[in-house]
């Protein structure tokens, strides 16, 4: 066992780690209590009840070129690209909530969380709620309204999946919910990459011949044109 022993006179570090874990304790109450509101919803409308045994793995991702995404669901079982696994073998799933909009109020993140419920409930229910190109079908919408949530009519690809909290889920949601802004107190920021410095010149002699360019930049270049005889000067 290794013992570490303070070197005498040495302050501590101070504790310079934003940790997540608040983050991913939030989310994961409300991914909690989104199954509560599915087990509500399946007795209020009489649905097939399903006992979800597969396990979900929540993490926080860059949205990358996702430009309208805000968080997906990933099932490995199903054929989707993501998926954990852990050391005895076990399959999970994947629910994936983007770094750079952890920024919304508290009622559109749980709505969020929400929306990739519905998904893996409709998976556990073993109906089909999203097609492999991205648009969800009507069967989502209507599993997505059971929880409270306002839908979208499609407006391209993406079909029902733009959703938003009802003004009677977000009422609940913070009186019930209470979500814990403090916690989600992080959010991914993204620069755009700086422009690339022009390393073209153009260089010319004389108005009867042509612009002559080079793209090395700092390889000479200059003295007297062949045709005209005059000096190269750069433009």
């Amino acid at each position: 066992m290794t013992i570490y022993i303070e070197p005498f006179g040495v302050e501590p570090n101070p504790d310079n780690v934003a940790s997540l874990n608040p983050v991913h304790e939030e989310l994961e109450r409300a991914m909690r209590w989104a199954d509560m509101l599915i087990a509500e919803a399946t007795l209020e409308h009489q649905l097939n009840g399903v006992i979800d045994t597969t396990r979900v793995v929540p993490t926080i991702q860059s949205k990358g070129r996702r430009t309208r995404c805000l968080a997906w669901f990933s099932d490995p079982k199903e054929g989707h690209p993501y998926g954990w696994e852990s050391r005895e073998g076990e399959i999970l799933q994947e629910m994936a909530f983007c770094a750079e909009d952890l920024n919304r109020s508290g009622p559109e993140i749980v709505a969020t969380v929400l929306h990739e419920k519905v998904h893996k409930w409709c998976r556990a229910l073993e109906i089909k709620d999203c097609s492999s190109s991205g648009w969800h079908n009507k069967t989502f919408k209507k599993h997505a309204e059971y929880l409270g949530l306002d839908v979208q009519k499609p407006k391209d690809a993406y079909g029902f999946g733009y959703t938003s909290p009802s003004q009677g889920l977000s009422i609940r949601i913070e009186k019930e919910f209470e979500p814990d802004i403090a916690k989600l107190m992080f959010h991914r920021t993204v620069r755009p990459a700086g422009s690339r410095v022009a390393t073209e010149r153009k260089w010319v002699c004389s108005d009867t011949c042509a612009t002559v360019y080079t793209r090395a930049r700092y390889k000479p270049f200059g003295g007297r044109c062949h045709v005209c005889g005059q000096i190269y000067t750069e433009i």
